[in-house]
């Protein structure tokens, strides 16, 4: 898979889940792939999502994080938007998961978003 056949593939997954999702420009899209509003009423968050397709089985770097945190002055998604990486690797390394801890993005692998369920529990209780 390509990395935009990869950005729509998640986007994808997000609308099963019923949000209304959009790409952002192929070109200074700011660190941002897309935009995903909640369904009204969901409880769910609107979400900022950077997508991240890797050749190899390294754990996602830091940079997937940085590049998201800088989109986010960029789009305004309202008060109940979260910031979203999600990678097809494995698992994401540890300065990547602390800069996350610490800038509230939520990292979510492949699987996650193979489990509907599981990510919409995920999203509401985040």
């Amino acid at each position: 898979m390509e990395p935009e056949e990869f950005e729509a593939w998640v986007l994808g997954r997000l609308r099963k889940l019923g949000y209304l999702t959009n790409r952002t420009p192929r070109s200074w899209d700011a660190g941002a792939d897309g935009l995903a509003q909640a369904p009204p009423g969901s409880g769910l968050p609107n979400l900022l999502i950077q997508c991240k397709h890797t050749q190899g089985r390294a754990a996602l770097g830091l940079d997937a994080v940085s590049e998201l945190l800088r989109a986010k002055s960029a789009y305004a998604m309202g008060d109940n938007c979260r910031l979203l990486v999600v990678t097809n690797a494995q698992h994401f390394s540890a300065s990547a998961q602390r800069a996350a801890t610490e800038g509230k993005v939520l990292l979510f692998t492949v699987r996650h978003l193979e489990h509907f369920e599981l990510l919409r529990q995920h999203l509401l209780a985040s």
